[in-house]
């Protein structure tokens, strides 16, 4: 199966291989969308203090989606019934780590939408990052170490409280 870039070309695309589940293609673009719009939500709950979880949190989890905390599989099986639609909707599967049957929708809608746009990869390959910007970080000052015995994290320090 291709897969391309842009929302209505990748619903024409699917389609054309699954014209009898056009509806079913439909109803999935709309739950990534849902899950995007619920992400505002449910990161505040996430956050809040624990003085504010107790009274807040119930109502901001009683506005997620119903596909919040539920498997992949879970939500696609009640779209479709056809096991080769969901294997090419969750054909990214492998960036989450784990099988449909054990993802987080959540997590699969969020990576799904992004890939939407198209999906990118360096020329000449992940080394190419490094190889770029080692140098710049060298220029300014910096190291850069591999395979190094950590015993101290800075987080949050500017340079010059160092």
């Amino acid at each position: 199966y291709d897969a391309v870039a842009g929302k209505e070309a990748f619903r024409e695309n699917l389609v054309g291989y699954f014209p009898r589940e056009a509806a079913a293609i439909d109803r999935y673009l709309e739950l990534l969308s849902e899950v995007s719009r619920g992400m505002r939500t449910f990161s505040l709950d996430r956050t809040l203090p624990p003085w504010a979880a107790a009274p807040i949190g119930p109502i901001l989890r009683s506005r997620l989606p119903k596909s919040f905390g539920r498997t992949t599989w879970e939500v696609l099986s009640e779209i479709t019934q056809d096991p080769e639609l969901i294997a090419v909707l969750t054909g990214q599967w492998g960036d989450l780590g784990l099988p449909p049957k054990r993802s987080a929708f959540v997590i699969q809608a969020l990576v799904a939408k992004h890939y939407l746009h198209g999906g990118f990869y360096p020329v000449g390959g992940a080394s190419r990052i490094a190889e770029t910007i080692l140098p710049r970080i060298r220029a300014s000052g910096g190291e850069v170490f591999t395979f190094a015995r950590v015993t101290e994290i800075l987080a949050g320090r500017f340079l010059s409280e160092l």
